[in-house]
């Protein structure tokens, strides 16, 4: 949403004062695969949720700068931080909408690799929801784009099964569930992905149910994003 969760909460205020409306493109909140999940899980069909694991992994490769021109996606002063900031909000943005705001445990940030400032390794522990209902979940993260690996995939379990998904394709979602792995029904993307959010926003224009996607809900995965990497720019200045 911003490079600042402070920039953040000066978006979402100028809204208020204004009558402005306000909403983030995360916009895999609209997409049909990720709906589907999300019933799916809803549903029952996991039995109680109580974990999930989310992985992201990429080659080192694709943000090298053999020209010196370092790309702005690992710039902090552009982007915020690294990769995670355009890449892993997302995961956590899924995160967020599929069981509740967000509350880091614990977090490490390094640079493993030496291609530029940002850090390029985040892992962390943190619970989804709200521990003090009982409704909500454990998760473990790895963010890893200091080497030639390359994975997305996060894990859902429950009592009475797995849900595994990857964020960033539209390949059907997995489920396994007494003993066998099935794949979930096919949800192309379409050809803009934007598009099912940005209906969902038009009918809230015109009166209809509200956007799945907020400012709020983005501010909070800002809130999330900076405390993964906080210390590691602490540690800098």
């Amino acid at each position: 949403m911003a490079t600042t969760a402070a920039d953040c909460d000066a978006m979402i205020e100028v809204s208020a004062e204004t009558g402005v409306p306000l909403w983030v493109a995360y916009y895999r909140r609209g997409l049909e695969k990720f709906v589907a999940i999300k019933t799916a899980m809803e549903s029952g069909v996991i039995g109680e949720p109580h974990s999930i694991v989310l992985e992201l992994s990429q080659d080192r490769a694709r943000y090298a700068a053999p020209d010196g021109n370092e790309p702005w996606r690992v710039n902090p002063e552009t982007a915020g931080a690294g990769i995670i900031f355009d890449m892993g909000s997302h995961m956590l943005d899924l995160v967020d909408w599929l069981f509740g705001p967000i509350s880091v445990e614990s977090s490490v940030a390094v640079n493993r690799a030496g291609d530029y400032q940002a850090e390029d390794v985040v892992s962390a522990s943190f619970i989804a929801g709200t521990a003090t209902t009982g409704r909500f979940v454990t998760g473990a993260a790895l963010w890893d784009f200091s080497g030639r690996r390359e994975t997305d995939r996060t894990i859902i379990r429950g009592s009475e099964g797995a849900i595994e998904y990857s964020t960033f394709d539209d390949a059907p979602a997995l489920l396994a569930k007494d003993g066998t792995t099935t794949e979930m029904a096919a949800h192309p993307y379409p050809p803009h992905v934007h598009q099912p959010l940005v209906e969902l926003i038009n009918a809230e224009l015109r009166g209809g149910a509200k956007s799945p996607s907020t400012a709020t809900s983005g501010a909070r995965t800002n809130r999330v994003l900076e405390a993964l990497v906080g210390g590691y720019y602490a540690a800098q200045r």
